[in-house]
């Protein structure tokens, strides 16, 4: 009875504020979320949870050394993904990044190699620009994933120490050199943690790294989630 009652103010919700699709804007259907059907069938998956070795791990496995690398989705402008990442970082949508995280753990929970994960840790942004913000969109997205794969999400185990100046219009060197030492840890770990590091979208991946490299110099061991990147040519 109460489970009938719940449902019915639900659609007389949606009725009332009905939820529109972050890349189309048309109404969502009651088992649509954050996508239409539609938009969600126009992304662009990676298939990485097959592939070990793919673009994005051989991307960061150059500088820093990674168990293991996974992007859910490619990027590209005008895909309904763009939109989604758009109102999750800018627009307080932060169910956009538990969406993400959803589908993100579900390829995870496809591989192997996430059974050893031991816990999730988002990207940290430096306090001054996540008091700015309001939130860590990292951490939504580490909050889908958690949901899915049953691993707890560990918000302060790594702190962004140094609020560097954007990276926009830096050369790949320019931004390496940018990241350097902003990372620390703050917690004390075990030697020989495994511990998924999860971001939204990776591009040149220096900031990966940066915070990647801290977290094996801790003895702990890393491997890398984002819900998208760059698309290859």
């Amino acid at each position: 009875m109460l489970s009938k009652i719940k449902d019915t103010m639900l659609e007389l919700v949606s009725v009332i504020y009905p939820d529109n699709c972050l890349g189309c804007n048309r109404t969502l259907k009651r088992q649509e979320n954050v996508l239409c059907l539609r938009c969600e069938n126009d992304l662009l998956p990676t298939n990485h949870a097959v592939e070990q070795y793919n673009n994005v791990y051989r991307q960061l496995c150059v500088r820093v050394p990674i168990n293991n690398a996974l992007s859910g989705f490619y990027f590209q402008k005008n895909n309904p993904l763009q939109a989604v990442i758009h109102a999750l970082k800018y627009d307080n949508r932060t169910d956009a990044g538990v969406y993400l995280g959803r589908i993100i753990g579900s390829q995870l929970a496809t591989t192997l190699w996430i059974n050893s994960i031991k816990a999730i840790v988002p990207m940290p942004l430096h306090p001054k620009k996540e008091h700015r913000r309001g939130y860590n969109q990292a951490a939504h997205i580490a909050k889908g994933i958690s949901e899915v794969v049953g691993v707890a999400v560990q918000n302060n185990m790594v702190k962004r120490s140094v609020d560097n100046p954007s990276q926009t219009t830096q050369s790949r060197h320019e931004r390496w050199e940018n990241v350097e030492g902003i990372f620390e840890i703050t917690d004390k770990l075990v030697a020989g943690t495994h511990l998924l590091l999860v971001d939204d979208v990776i591009t040149t991946g220096a900031t990966i790294e940066a915070c990647a490299m801290t977290i094996t110099a801790s003895g702990c061991e890393v491997s890398v989630a984002t819900a998208a990147t760059a698309l290859m040519d």
